[in-house]
């Protein structure tokens, strides 16, 4: 709540396209902004349009990027595609606790779409920061954002596009870390769906940790079936 309290300004130095049905936007803050992997902020555009987004960039990185889809087309998203490069931002926050603190050294992360953008800030912060963590990635969807930056920091990496395939993939990954501590990242039904899973094959509810993107329909859910 109190997050919320914080606000910085941000300058738009540029968008790039990524896999999946994704875009990244770049940004540079105006004065220090800290935060942790894993957390995110309200971007409030100019005219007072506000949106939550994951910074997808890691602590010690230069660029802040938020990774999103602009398929919905909109007004928000809009507004967001038609920022130009000097163009100034509010971001609100940094706000939540889905990050790696008191996770411990073993860590699997299920990402569903683009909710790979706390991954990607939390593989990037590992890699950077030397942190002795195990991280194992399962990232599923119908293309794979940010592949390249995670597939070089994860532990092991997987890239599966199919439910059926997911779900195999994680039921082994279950039986090499059964005590590993599993953060889930995705539309509602991927979320309730994975949590269920990982109960099923044993994991305490204590070492699964949700970020659910409400009202986001990934690209290919039908052939997800919003399980993965």
């Amino acid at each position: 709540m109190f997050g919320l309290l914080h606000t910085h300004s941000l300058t738009f130095d540029g968008r790039d396209a990524e896999d999946g049905d994704a875009w990244s936007f770049r940004f540079h803050a105006n004065a220090p902004l800290r935060w942790r992997a894993g957390q995110h902020g309200l971007l409030r555009l100019p005219g007072w349009a506000v949106k939550p987004f994951t910074l997808a960039s890691a602590p010690e990185e230069a660029s802040i990027l938020i990774g999103t889809s602009l398929r919905s087309n909109s007004t928000y998203k809009q507004k967001l595609a038609a920022l130009g490069e000097g163009d100034r931002v509010v971001l609100h926050g940094p706000l939540a606790h889905f990050t790696l603190d008191g996770a411990g050294a073993d860590v699997v992360m299920l990402a569903q779409g683009i909710g790979i953008t706390p991954f990607r800030s939390m593989l990037r912060h590992l890699a950077l920061s030397g942190d002795p963590v195990s991280a194992t990635l399962i990232h599923v969807g119908a293309g794979h954002a940010y592949r390249l930056d995670t597939e070089a920091d994860a532990t092991r990496a997987y890239y599966p596009c199919h439910a059926a395939q997911f779900h195999s993939t994680l039921a082994e990954v279950v039986r090499d870390h059964p005590q590993a501590t599993y953060f889930i990242a995705g539309d509602g039904g991927f979320v309730k769906a994975t949590a269920t899973s990982l109960a099923k094959a044993g994991v305490e509810r204590n070492h699964v940790r949700r970020d659910t993107y409400y009202g986001y329909t990934p690209a290919g859910s039908s052939v997800l079936g919003r399980q993965g």
